[in-house]
């Protein structure tokens, strides 16, 4: 280089040449170094001190060109030197490139590193991520080291992932337990973070009120605790939900691509691909796999099975060829009612269950109307399926049908009218107490669909006003192909195609989710798919089947 009027000399003797000018664009450290009344500013050696001289070289490379190469090896050092000399750009791509190396084995290691070094990005994802593990990591050392306000806030957290209060508890203790004379008084605090209400009274009086830390204060704490619970945010989810995305089309063609969307990073990720290609497939979990079930013109299942890593084809095929609209778990089995393939212009009535433990399908009391599947669900121990007949011009709705699975019968439940075209679609994505949700589209350019919400005792239907659409879900394009699915109390929709005119435009890597409240869905748009994907199968999976990708 030319014109050098500056050298960095680190501890090691490595001596890096450079341009005032351009590090000072850089970096707010040299903009001031060299602007303001220092002895820096005038000399021609700067001596940096203890700093990684690699990372330097890297920073002052990054300077000149305005790239760098960030991998896993030097994530920390460059990290630690861009944080030093403030090269803001590259300590938020060295961020991002420990949270996405982040796992459940390093999580509360980054935890205290963010910490210390006030990385809020980087903190936050380490604090959820501790949160969503926290069962696991409660049993470690590491764990046990930290101090109160990150057990605290671990403890405390929206995103802490137990299945039952006890567990909130027996952690508190383990951490106490760890150095007992020094933290006993902490337990008082702790406990704030239970929701004791929650908790079985013959747990609290044996396991919390008997206990030797709570044998002076007990009355004391136990009032504290049920004044503060009123205040409390709602009690800690069961574990949340990965969200996975299988088979599809993309671009048009079809796929054996899975991704899955993690919502601790609040990003889609890679997932290793199925065996076939399947169109619509369903998508469920059970036991400890995760099944891909049929697909357009398919009859074939297969699993994924965490502890191999991929996906296997040793599950029973199916009698018929179903699509993701007529698949669910219920219990232990995975039902598939009716068949809902596109190819099929009557509707198929056989329906099927699957036992793992046989790994077989039995055949049921068909479906006492023909009908093509749009959508089960389970509601009240029953399991509820909507069909329609799409060339049935005297008859434009969906039949609801309500099947016993215990007295394997049939019953007819009502008749839903759409009132619209006769290609209207309907999927059912969640039901609460008496009621079903589902997403109609419509075949109008100016109401591309909207939510309802049937009352099966009454039959009554309840339309939900959506706020917050974008506005590609608006006037003239129609949105379809996406699919609907229920995971962590959302109502999500991922991929799917644009139309105008009637006819397919461009598929699209859209995600976005509804949170409901009262008679209002309020639009909210997530990260994009990593491709777009159009009839893709989508199921929640459950927290226990991290697929060893943490």
């Amino acid at each position: 280089m030319e014109l050098i009027d500056v050298v960095l000399v680190l501890d090691d003797g490595v001596e890096i040449p450079a341009h005032r000018l351009v590090l000072a664009s850089a970096s707010p450290y040299f903009r001031t170094m060299f602007n303001v009344d220092m002895r820096e500013s005038c000399e021609k050696r700067i001596f940096l001190g203890d700093v990684d001289s690699a990372s330097v070289k890297a920073l002052v490379d990054f300077a000149y060109t305005g790239k760098i190469d960030v991998i896993s090896d030097n994530d920390v050092a460059l990290f630690c030197a861009a944080h030093r000399l403030l090269f803001e750009d590259v300590v938020d791509y060295c961020c991002e490139g420990l949270v996405r190396h982040m796992n459940k084995r390093t999580c509360l290691r980054w935890l205290k590193f963010a910490d210390q070094y006030n990385c809020q990005k980087l903190l936050s994802v380490a604090r959820r991520h501790a949160a969503f593990h926290i069962v696991d990591l409660a049993q470690t050392d590491e764990f046990r080291r930290l101090s109160l306000e990150h057990v605290s806030q671990l403890l405390t957290s929206d995103d802490l992932a137990v299945a039952r209060q006890e567990e909130v508890w027996d952690i508190v203790l383990q951490w106490i337990q760890h150095d007992k004379e020094n933290r006993k008084s902490n337990i008082e605090e702790l406990a704030k973070s239970v929701r004791f209400s929650l908790i079985p009274e013959q747990f609290v009086q044996e396991s919390v009120l008997s206990h030797p830390d709570f044998s002076i204060n007990s009355s004391l704490i136990v009032e504290k605790i049920s004044a503060l619970e009123r205040d409390l945010p709602s009690p800690h989810r069961l574990g949340k939900g990965l969200l996975a995305a299988a088979g599809g089309a993309v671009n048009f063609i079809r796929t054996n691509t899975v991704e899955y969307y993690d919502h601790l990073w609040n990003v889609w990720k890679e997932f290793p691909s199925l065996n076939e290609e399947r169109f619509m497939p369903g998508v469920v979990s059970l036991g400890e796999s995760v099944y891909a079930v049929g697909g357009e013109d398919l009859h074939s299942v297969e699993r994924y099975d965490s502890t191999q890593g991929r996906w296997v084809e040793d599950v029973a095929s199916m009698h018929e060829s179903r699509t993701r609209r007529g698949v669910l778990i219920y219990g232990d089995c995975i039902y598939a009612m009716g068949c809902g393939c596109n190819l099929t212009r009557h509707g198929v009535t056989h329906c099927e269950r699957y036992s793992p433990v046989t790994n077989s399908w039995t055949v049921l009391q068909p479906i006492s109307k023909s009908a093509r599947v749009q959508g089960t669900t389970v509601l009240n121990d029953e399991i509820y399926v909507f069909g329609s007949n799409y060339f049935c011009q005297s008859r434009n709705g969906l039949d609801v049908f309500k099947y016993d699975p215990v007295a394997n019968r049939w019953l007819d439940v009502s008749f839903l009218d759409c009132s619209v075209s006769r290609y209207s679609r309907f999927e059912v994505v969640c039901a609460d107490d008496h009621c079903l949700h589902l997403w109609r589209e419509i075949d109008n350019d100016f109401v591309p669909f909207e939510h309802v919400r049937l009352d099966v005792r009454s039959g009554e239907l309840t339309r939900f006003e959506i706020r917050g659409c974008p506005s590609f879900l608006d006037n003239f394009l129609n949105f379809y192909k996406n699919t609907y699915c229920l995971a962590n109390g959302k109502e999500y929709s991922v991929g799917g195609v644009m139309r105008g005119d009637g006819h397919p435009t461009s598929d699209v890597q859209t995600f976005f989710w509804y949170d409901m409240n009262k008679e209002v869905a309020q639009y909210v748009e997530g990260p994009r798919l990593i491709d777009k994907r159009l009839g893709c199968g989508v199921g929640a999976i459950d927290r226990c089947l991290t697929f060893n990708l943490f």
